[in-house]
């Protein structure tokens, strides 16, 4: 089952406020949480 955007979202959304990673760990946070979509959707 698919994990509900939100529980993605409000973590990233606190941490982009509070500026507390920088730019190499954000594409690795994003491409951590873009693979963990496929997964969940059955897609790899």
């Amino acid at each position: 089952m698919p994990l509900p955007l939100p529980l993605l979202w409000v973590p990233m959304r606190v941490l982009l406020r509070y500026h507390l990673l920088s730019k190499g760990q954000w594409l690795k946070l994003v491409l951590a949480l873009s693979l963990i979509r496929l997964a969940s959707l059955g897609q790899l």
